[in-house]
């Protein structure tokens, strides 16, 4: 049927080389890795810890959920792109999360750098280390506990 051939199309269009549970093509893989990250931030003792089992969860999510992660973080999110029927723009629950661990982070650090701007940098901090990861597997990678710790030990520092 042509549902089946859709759902098909949208759980394989990444290739990611393995079977993925399929693409609704609604929020459900957005609020997947939202309470992903939540659960994260939920069970973490202090902000900075909480930060840091933010940004590895997000990272774990990405490597167990390619197929997930990649249509959240490689759809077209731009409200004036055409088509674009208004939804919350996919991954925004999710980023709301981060930047809730970055406010605080920051705010327990006494620091005075821009939440936003820094959610943002982090954020693409980790997509980067997801996907080069992914991309360049023979690259001699630190551990990736160890680089989540340099980025999230960095953050205070962020500009104001």
């Amino acid at each position: 049927s042509s549902a089946a051939c859709s759902a098909f199309m949208t759980t394989c269009l990444f290739s990611c080389g393995q079977i993925c549970r399929p693409l609704t093509g609604s929020s459900a893989e957005s609020e997947d890795l939202r309470q992903v990250l939540a659960d994260a931030a939920s069970q973490a003792p202090d902000p900075q810890a909480r930060l840091v089992a933010v940004c590895t969860a997000y990272c774990q999510y990405a490597q167990e959920e390619p197929g997930r992660y990649r249509a959240l973080t490689a759809v077209r999110g731009q409200a004036s792109h055409q088509g674009w029927d208004g939804r919350p723009l996919p991954g925004a629950p999710a980023f709301a999360v981060l930047l809730d661990a970055v406010t605080q982070a920051l705010a327990a650090a006494g620091s005075s750098a821009d939440p936003f701007l820094a959610a943002s940098t982090l954020w693409a901090s980790l997509h980067g280390l997801v996907t080069l990861g992914a991309s360049r597997p023979a690259f001699p990678w630190p551990p990736l506990a160890d680089m989540i710790a340099s980025i999230a030990g960095q953050l205070p520092r962020a500009p104001a």
